[in-house]
């Protein structure tokens, strides 16, 4: 893969919202409201923007906390984290709605057995694979900032919105899993498989198949306990489990 050109990624990702969200709104018909539709889609630019540092925040911040020795994004996911959790506090987003509350749905058993069968799945594989140890910086990093920015705003406000332009949808093995979840579970899955190089398009059918399951999983947990801590806590398990155990 040659070097990402994040600008025409960002381009990219937005056909791939603007697309979904046609074929979601033809066949939701009544129930669309193009406005939220909009909404979300400035949002999730947003938070794209903040992440790949398309404002040069990220940068300031590092030299301003000296330049610490990390490989990692932590500035991005930091400033991305605030600002979704500053939209948390207005009007704008319903705090409960959005799942970003320790309150559970009535199928909260469901969802917290399944998590149970997950994590335990999860354990296994990492016994099983036979990787080198990581160190501080990639575990404390993995731990958190993937987990909490991207639920958070994923399967939390960018859900929000899109619940409010399609409706939760039909109900579904203890979730109502409707246009707005599988909207949210594509555009996760897309920021993951491709990206735009100087080479041109870079497209992981592997990563796709993985995050793609990964994200219908952690939707499924956000919707049938109605929060966001499930899917945080998945999301840290399958990120860290291998680097651990």
């Amino acid at each position: 893969m040659g070097d990402i050109d994040y600008g025409i990624s960002i381009l990219l990702w937005n056909g791939v919202f603007l697309a979904s969200g046609a074929v979601a709104a033809i066949f939701a018909r009544k129930r669309f409201d193009w406005r939220w539709l909009a909404i979300a889609l400035a949002l999730l630019n947003l938070n794209l923007a903040l992440v790949v540092d398309m404002f040069g925040i990220n940068a300031f911040l590092f030299d301003l906390a000296g330049s610490p020795a990390t490989s990692f994004n932590w500035a991005g996911k930091i400033v991305a984290l605030s600002v979704s959790l500053v939209l948390i506090a207005t009007p704008l987003i319903d705090r409960e709605a959005a799942g970003i509350t320790l309150r559970q749905a009535a199928s909260w058993k469901v969802g917290w057995a399944v998590f149970a069968l997950l994590f335990a799945i999860d354990i296994v594989l990492a016994l099983m694979s036979d990787t080198p140890a990581f160190d501080t910086d990639t575990i404390a990093y993995q731990l958190t900032m993937p987990s909490l920015d991207e639920e958070i705003f994923y399967r939390g406000v960018l859900l929000y919105c899109l619940v409010q332009a399609f409706g939760e949808g039909p109900r579904f093995f203890a979730a109502n899993f409707g246009w707005a979840a599988g909207i949210a579970t594509i555009m996760f899955g897309a920021i993951h498989c491709f990206v735009w190089t100087d080479t041109g398009i870079f497209f992981s059918p592997e990563i796709a198949l993985f995050a793609g399951g990964i994200g219908l999983l952690l939707m499924w947990l956000r919707l049938s306990t109605g929060s966001v801590l499930a899917p945080i806590l998945m999301h840290s398990v399958v990120n860290t489990a291998w680097r651990l155990v």
